[in-house]
């Protein structure tokens, strides 16, 4: 009996002091716990995110590539059974570059039936705030098509945190539609590149229209191993007659600045150049 006694009497003075130790301790933490702020690290305060919102700065949005816009496609007749497309895209993302863009062409008849579908997914890019032409050429049909169709399927995005877009100018243009030997068109230029690095490979787009923006044509130069401030000429013929009359041609050389091979020798440090990207 006397031992039930002792034992109760000694459950009720642990509790008494637990109590006043929890007490103490309760004390303690709120004299020294630090008032809330926007550095604690804790979503508090009316925050809508940690340290952000509320009584502190705003809380930054994650910043996503927007879907590139696609402001023409037309398909024109080359030689045989096949055909060329030019697909003119956009990008409107002012840090974000597209490294592969991989898209289907479906062609149909009069009646909008299909008659072929292509996918392409190699070879294709843009950089940022770019307006360009996707040329695929020697589509291979029996039926001529009537119209087009693209369907872009992946895009791989490229966030810039630090970017030099390359500068490569085409000077004295020129077409001519009788050049002799070399079939029924050619066009010539000087291309120069402006930029501080020498590029392995450089490409030069041409689409031929008339005037009213039709598609005639296209064509394509590669420019191999082209310095600094270096500058060459290049030349393309056209073996065939165009379906009307030419009266605008656009040249647009472009070189892929997400292939670190691409890159032959810079001027300066490397990191004044390179375009650093986050996958």
């Amino acid at each position: 009996m006397e031992d039930r006694i002792r034992v109760k009497k000694r459950i009720k003075i642990g509790t008494i002091y637990f109590a006043i130790a929890l007490v103490i301790v309760s004390i303690f933490y709120f004299i020294i716990k630090p008032n809330p702020s926007c550095q604690d690290g804790i979503q508090n305060q009316g925050e809508q995110g940690i340290d952000c919102s509320g009584p502190c700065f705003p809380c930054i949005k994650e910043v996503v590539p927007v879907d590139l816009d696609v402001l023409s496609m037309e398909v024109v007749h080359d030689v045989d059974n096949k055909y060329d497309v030019a697909v003119k895209i956009k990008n409107t993302n002012e840090i974000f570059g597209a490294s592969n863009i991989k898209f289907k062409i479906i062609l149909q008849n009069e009646n909008r039936e299909e008659i072929m579908n292509r996918e392409e997914s190699k070879g294709y890019y843009i950089l940022p705030k770019e307006e360009k032409h996707l040329i695929v050429q020697g589509i291979a049909t029996d039926t001529r098509p009537s119209f087009i169709k693209i369907e872009i399927s992946e895009v791989e995005w490229n966030k810039f945190s630090q970017y030099e877009e390359p500068r490569l100018i085409v000077l004295n243009s020129n077409y001519d539609d009788k050049p002799g030997e070399g079939g029924f068109a050619k066009i010539t230029g000087t291309l120069v590149n402006k930029s501080r690095v020498d590029f392995e490979t450089i490409k030069v787009n041409a689409v031929v229209q008339d005037g009213n923006g039709k598609l005639l044509a296209t064509n394509y130069q590669i420019v191999n191993t082209i310095r600094a401030n270096e500058q060459r000429d290049f030349i393309m013929f056209f073996p065939h007659e165009f379906g009307g009359s030419v009266k605008n041609i656009k040249i647009e050389p472009e070189t892929n600045v997400f292939d670190s091979e691409n890159y032959v020798r810079s001027y300066g440090s490397p990191e004044e150049w390179v375009p650093k990207v986050e996958k």
